[in-house]
């Protein structure tokens, strides 16, 4: 069995005997009133330790599970994950962010490669969520650079997620990552700049848990 991810920022394929493919659509949603508007530039986060928990209560936990998603890139949008059993799926967890172990490793290549503009230094570690762009409030634009990272003790901000999934044997889900929610939630004057670890960093990271929800 297999299961396709799709990620869309607003995770199909044919089903094979004795295989099962799964698609997750990942859309990230910006809309505001007519008053308000959000412009997203750049917009990444780390998707990992990606797992299933089926209805019989086993788990199926994917290896090496680290994914790098860019809006701006539609290949980063696919996570294929083979081997699954073909079973009832109860739900599908997952970590917004990368754990401890990867940040004290140092730097990485594929998804986790300096170049792709996630990793700060050996003692920073990586940014586990990258949000920039501007938010027009009453016709006043405010700019905003949002990188949050951190991975020591009280400084950690990789933040897990569980969605329930009604329907085991359901083939796609969509997945909204709720920008407006974020934005909505902070003080674009006190946190329009966010770019290393710290207690702002970690207060953000609370909020961000939240954004990622399934899409009735």
């Amino acid at each position: 069995m297999k299961i396709i991810l799709v990620l869309s920022v607003f995770f199909t394929v044919p089903l094979l005997f004795g295989q099962r493919n799964f698609d997750i659509s990942f859309d990230v949603f910006e809309k505001e009133s007519s008053a308000n508007s959000i412009k997203i530039d750049v917009f990444r986060c780390y998707i990992s330790s990606i797992s299933l928990l089926f209805e019989d209560g086993t788990i199926f936990e994917e290896p090496d599970s680290y994914h790098l998603i860019d809006k701006d890139q539609a290949q980063s949008m696919q996570i294929l994950l083979s081997g699954i059993p073909d079973k009832s799926i109860a739900a599908l967890r997952y970590s917004v962010g990368t754990d401890s172990l990867i940040n004290v490793s140092g730097a990485m290549d594929g998804d986790l490669d300096p170049i792709n503009g996630m990793y700060w230094t050996w003692n920073s570690g990586y940014i586990n969520f990258k949000l920039e762009g501007s938010k027009t409030i009453d016709n006043e634009k405010h700019h905003f650079e949002i990188h949050i990272g951190g991975y020591s003790g009280a400084q950690a901000t990789a933040r897990k997620v569980n969605h329930s999934i009604t329907e085991g044997n359901a083939s796609r889900i969509t997945i909204k990552v709720n920008i407006t929610a974020f934005l909505n939630q902070i003080d674009l004057s006190a946190n329009n700049s966010v770019l290393a670890p710290g207690d702002k960093a970690v207060s953000l990271s609370n909020i961000y848990q939240n954004i990622f929800q399934i899409l009735e």
